[in-house]
Order: structure tokens, then C-alpha cells, then sequence
């Protein structure tokens, strides 16, 4: 994606983040699947990552 850099955390599962801020200067990332699969699979890879996460 030529908007994106993206930074691998898993297979086939990538943070992608904004080239450009948005008009209001927010950058925004997203969790996507960097090629086609079952959406079971990626929410199974998104549980995967909860050990990394923490609340506020």
C-alpha cells in the first residue's frame, strides 16, 4: 500500500500507519491482514496479541 508503512508483528498480520497526518495533525494505525484470509483466522491472530496489550 503506498500510503502505508507498515511494520510486521506476526504472520501475515501488520500495524499499518498513516503516511500523513490527518487535517487536524492525528496520525492513525490500523491492525490489518496483509493478504486475504478467514476472518476467523485474523481474529485468532488479533486474541494472540492481547498478551502484548495493557489497560489504562
Amino acid at each position: 500500500m503506498d500510503n502505508y508503512q507498515r511494520c510486521e508483528i506476526g504472520i501475515r498480520i501488520v500495524i499499518a500507519k498513516d503516511m500523513f497526518p490527518d487535517t487536524e495533525g492525528n496520525t492513525h494505525y490500523s491492525i490489518e491482514a496483509e493478504i486475504d484470509m478467514l476472518v476467523s483466522e485474523y481474529f485468532e491472530k488479533l486474541a494472540a496479541l492481547k498478551k502484548y496489550m495493557r489497560v489504562k
